[in-house]
């Protein structure tokens, strides 16, 4: 092969992928062109280039513009650079650690790194971790940077509310004394709720702090005193926020029914941490799997077995069948329930069901991969099937020999879903309208058929039409 045909290869290489220069020969990495592709796509290739174009000012420059960690394989000579360095540094904070002793030193070089990455400041010299007007610049743009800061600086109540007020959990860096500070708190906890881990215990015990804690994330609640988890108001605000915080509740609230209805409302798993005698209240259980189908796992036995609630369950999660009492699965208005909400679970659904054309029709219509749970003869209906194919890619592979071998099966196993969607939508326009023209016929609708170019939307507008025409 020539070389110049070598080198093309090579520089489509770098440009699909610049660190595939790794692979390259020495000559073409030290060959600048391919050099510069590469690291222009990114610049962590520059690690694999020659000694001499690590040297290469333009080829760094366009490096650590693309990636400012790439400063660290640049020469000795350019890490003490300013330009570069400050172009490093603008991409990515942390590429400061890269930079000379003497930029490392540079205050503005620093202000920079910071501007783009707080917690560059774990990267900057000890002088500048206690220098107050750089920690704040850190602080304000990543509240975690407070870790980085001087102990002196950890107690400074100006720095400690500007880290928490960008990232409440900074409270964990801030000096005890802060941690105990209710104005700085409450600015941690409105930002995060679970900045209250931090607080001290006595705010920990401060209702109001609290109540803005799980009024922010719910969960909060686990952090509070074992006196505020019995202080109803405080529970109340969290269950209603969220549901799952009734975990964190007394054993007395867990057995409260206004408050576990309002936890399981707003999340039916909930249920999970309600008493043993409210998974057995059959309103609360009600409105648990009207929330959330899957809760019927979490209802008394008796509840499990309980018709209503179980249809209840499965309209809303047709997984939920699994939880339900085994003779339910011989109901057949049960099984139509489940199948209708999610056609799969057919696969749990009774003998009898997975014989049950109807059944099996709604199951296959919701999601055609169920017809691998349906009986054999169904495999077999040239309707059943053709609704399972029209619906899922894939579902031809659990049809019969008969069907599979079937053209007009193949032709729609064979679409993708967005192909297989538009072929649904122009059979059933079709359909429409022949009806339309049907209907123009018999005077019962004085408007002509859209035309075909109009697509689905515009049938169902004339559909709607010709329904208030017929009223």
């Amino acid at each position: 092969m020539p070389p110049s045909a070598d080198r093309e290869i090579v520089l489509a290489a770098v440009t699909e992928c610049g660190r595939l220069l790794k692979n390259a020969s020495d000559e073409h990495k030290n060959d600048r062109e391919i050099v510069l592709v590469a690291v222009t796509h990114d610049g962590l290739a520059l690690q694999f280039a020659s000694n001499a174009l690590k040297g290469d000012r333009e080829v760094v420059l366009a490096a650590v513009a693309q990636n400012g960690e790439a400063l660290m394989d640049a020469s000795d000579a350019l890490m003490d650079d300013r330009d570069v360095v400050l172009a490093a540094v603008a991409q990515d904070g942390d590429a400061i650690g890269f930079a000379s002793d003497e930029l490392q030193a540079d205050r503005e070089v620093v202000l920079v790194a910071l501007d783009q990455n707080g917690l560059a400041l774990g990267s900057a010299l000890p002088a500048f971790q206690h220098d107050r007007e750089i920690v704040l610049v850190a602080v304000t743009h990543d509240g975690l940077a407070l870790e980085y800061a001087s102990k002196e600086l950890k107690n400074d109540r100006e720095v400690v509310l500007a880290a928490v007020a960008q990232r409440g959990n900074a409270l964990l860096w801030a000096s005890e004394a802060l941690q105990n500070d209710r104005e700085v708190v409450l600015a941690a906890v409105a930002n995060s709720g679970n900045a209250l881990r931090h607080a001290s215990a006595a705010l920990k015990n401060d209702r109001g702090v609290v109540l803005a804690a799980v009024a922010q994330d719910a969960n909060a609640l686990m952090w509070a005193s074992e006196a505020l988890h019995n202080d109803r108001e405080v529970v109340l605000v969290a269950v209603t926020q969220d549901g799952s915080a009734l975990g964190w509740a007394s054993d007395a609230f867990k057995n409260d029914r206004e408050v576990v209805l309002a936890a399981v409302t707003r999340d039916g798993t909930a249920l999970e941490y309600a008493s043993e005698a409210l998974q057995n209240d059959r309103e609360v259980v009600l409105a648990a799997v009207a929330q959330n189908g899957e809760a019927l796992k979490y209802a008394s036995e008796a509840l499990q077995n309980n018709r209503e609630i179980a249809l209840a369950a499965v309209a809303n999660d047709g997984n939920a069948i699994v939880y339900a009492n085994g003779a339910l699965m011989e109901d057949r208005e049960f099984a139509l329930a489940a199948v209708t909400e999610n056609g799969d679970v057919l696969y749990y659904a009774s003998k009898a069901s997975q014989h049950d054309r109807e059944i099996v029709l709604v199951a296959v219509t919701h999601d055609g991969l169920a017809l691998e749970y349906a009986s054999k003869e169904l495999k077999n209906d040239r309707e059943v099937v053709l609704v399972a194919v029209k619906s899922s890619s894939h579902a031809l592979e659990y049809a019969s020999e008969e069907l599979k071998a079937d053209p007009v099966m193949k032709s729609w196993d064979k679409l993708t879903n967005p192909q297989r969607n538009w072929r649904k939508c122009r059979e059933a326009y079709k359909g429409r309208r022949a009806l339309w023209f049907w209907m123009a016929e018999t005077k019962r609708v004085h408007k002509d058929a859209p035309p075909l170019e109009m697509g689905c939307m515009a049938d169902q507008e004339n559909e709607h039409a010709a329904k208030r025409a017929r009223v």
